[in-house]
């Protein structure tokens, strides 16, 4: 007893040392999803996606792109703390030495380039521009409309160490005229580690700073999880579609879901839509009294090209409650996972995540919880 809660003074301790956040350029931080093909097993294509919140909170998530939703192994900075979640296993381990200055390095070349030109006091003229960090240097190679093709890093006698090489840039803008990688490759000490191609690019995703924390160490930050007052989830950036149906309030939620998951179906079988492959669970939004008010489909891949009537849903931290329908009342589940947002939180979007099996199914109520400030 005495030894938990030593550790979870520790942790809390942890998560006051996070730096306020602060936005750059405007920008509080990005999510990217990419293919990453290994240069030593190019067989294999992976998924990578990359959150980045500024400052100090980073999260790196690989998976095989065959096999998206198995976790192969994570990486994850909150302020002073380094840690990585290896495959297979469920404690999470401490980063050090060269290992943590390398992923360092990887974070920051990346956020060098996604926040291009800003971030960081870059100096220089012609086609090169350099940028002092602690403990190194970045140098830019410039091409057209002076976006680089590369940016390394420079130890300390300006020996490159990492790079991102033969960066090619996106021709449409992505947010406020910024521009967008659409691939490079990473290299270390000169020898290519991966080639990466960006599919997605966001600005907007809202995740607490428990995000940025390995499950194992993640307790103390947000409480103890409960299958009856709601567990802790993460929501991944997905992609929806608003479905062609009115949801109406009074109507019973049976009634209701049955309607639903009929439009899912319809737009399935539209033959603009021909080769999309929908998630088989749909959404319904519902309003702050717990009432329904819109219904979505979703993708099945969320880091594929977006069709027609699809957006991007930013990731964020959520609160989730599951129920057998015969005794949902939304209004009273909603207010259950309002009373448990934390101090510094609010309360975001909430919905019904409803699996295809129909009403009688077992469905989800899910809160998502983002950052007040």
């Amino acid at each position: 007893m005495i030894a938990a809660l030593v550790l979870a003074c520790a942790l809390l301790q942890g998560a006051d040392e996070l730096e306020k956040r602060a936005p750059i350029a405007h920008v509080a931080g990005f999510e990217s999803i990419s293919q990453v093909t290994f240069a030593a097993d190019p067989a294999r294509p992976h998924r990578l996606v990359a959150t980045h919140v500024f400052p100090g909170r980073t999260k790196w998530l690989l998976t095989l792109a065959a096999e998206p939703n198995k976790a192969r192994s994570a990486f994850y900075r909150s302020g002073k703390s380094w840690r990585a979640l290896d495959e297979g296993v469920v404690a999470s381990r401490e980063l050090g030495g060269d290992e943590r200055s390398q992923l360092a390095h990887f974070f920051s070349l990346r956020e060098a380039l996604v926040l291009w030109p800003d971030g960081r006091a870059w100096t220089g003229d012609g086609s090169s521009r350099r940028a002092t960090v602690e403990g190194g240097t970045l140098v830019a190679e410039l091409g057209a409309e002076s976006l680089p093709t590369r940016i390394a890093w420079h130890d300390g006698t300006d020996v490159e160490l990492e790079a991102l090489r033969e960066i090619v840039w996106r021709t449409e803008p992505v947010q406020n005229g910024r521009r967008a990688p659409a691939s490079f490759t990473l290299t270390a000490r000169g020898a290519a580690v991966w080639r990466e191609t960006v599919h997605s690019l966001d600005f907007s995703a809202a995740y607490l700073d428990s995000f940025f924390t390995p499950p194992d160490r993640r307790a103390a930050q947000t409480g103890q999880k409960s299958a009856q007052h709601g567990e802790w989830v993460e929501l991944p950036t997905c992609a929806v579609r608003r479905l062609a149906c009115e949801c109406e309030p009074d109507e019973p939620w049976k009634s209701q879901v049955t309607k639903i998951l009929a439009a899912r179906e319809a737009l399935a079988k539209d033959p603009a839509l021909r080769g999309v492959v929908l998630e088989d669970a749909v959404e319904v939004e519902l309003d702050a009294s717990g009432r329904p008010t819109a219904a979505y489909a979703r993708l099945a891949d969320p880091a594929a090209e977006l069709p027609a009537g699809f957006v991007r849903r930013p990731g964020a931290s959520a609160l989730s409650l599951r129920f057998a329908p015969e005794r949902f009342a939304p209004e009273l589940a909603l207010a259950r996972l309002v009373e448990r947002v934390p101090a510094g939180a609010r309360a975001g979007r909430a919905y019904v995540r409803i699996g295809a099996s129909g009403p009688n199914d077992t469905a989800q109520l899910v809160l998502a919880v983002v950052p007040a400030d």
